[in-house]
């Protein structure tokens, strides 16, 4: 009995499952800072909880049929009716239509990937939606890496130049 308590409390715990009850308390850059930091994806949602399309996607986060892996995902809980929620949404992401959720996936640079959505959509249509964002995350991440090493190439020619006019 004591070891099922245990499990249902660690099962419950903040720990182990997204926040799904409260908005968003911090300064978003905080967030976005938090993202670099823990190499991980903002997962954002702007709704509000008298939206029964919200309400259902907020259940599927916390009841777990829709699986954030916290490993890989912060979780921010965006309200509508808050003006500067709605500004921070807007400056990452479009979004076609005009039913709630609206809901987004960025990196802590503020890249976002794979197509906002808006509307209901059962946990499958947004696992579907995150796996899409987590494949645009790795094409980004090979291009800045490919990037990367082209800079490193173009400067190691450019004073290599340098030098072999020195001489």
């Amino acid at each position: 009995m004591k070891k099922i308590l245990i499990l249902a409390l660690l099962a419950t715990s903040p720990l182990f499952a997204f926040e799904t009850e409260k908005y968003i308390e911090k300064n978003f850059p905080a967030y976005m800072e938090e993202a670099v930091k823990t190499n991980k994806l903002l997962f954002v949602s702007i709704g509000r909880d008298s939206c029964s399309n919200c309400v259902k996607f907020y259940d599927a986060i916390k009841d777990g049929s829709l699986k954030l892996d916290e490993k890989k995902f912060i979780y921010l809980k965006l309200d509508i009716d808050n003006q500067e929620h709605v500004d921070y949404f807007s400056s990452y992401f479009t979004v076609m239509g005009n039913v709630l959720p609206f809901v987004g996936v960025m990196n802590g640079s503020g890249a976002t990937f794979g197509a906002s959505r808006t509307g209901y959509g059962t946990a499958e249509d947004y696992q579907e939606f995150l796996k899409k964002a987590l494949e645009d995350e790795k094409d980004w991440n090979k291009k800045q890496a490919k990037r990367a090493e082209e800079e490193a190439q173009l400067k190691a020619a450019q004073e290599a130049r340098k030098a072999a006019s020195k001489k």
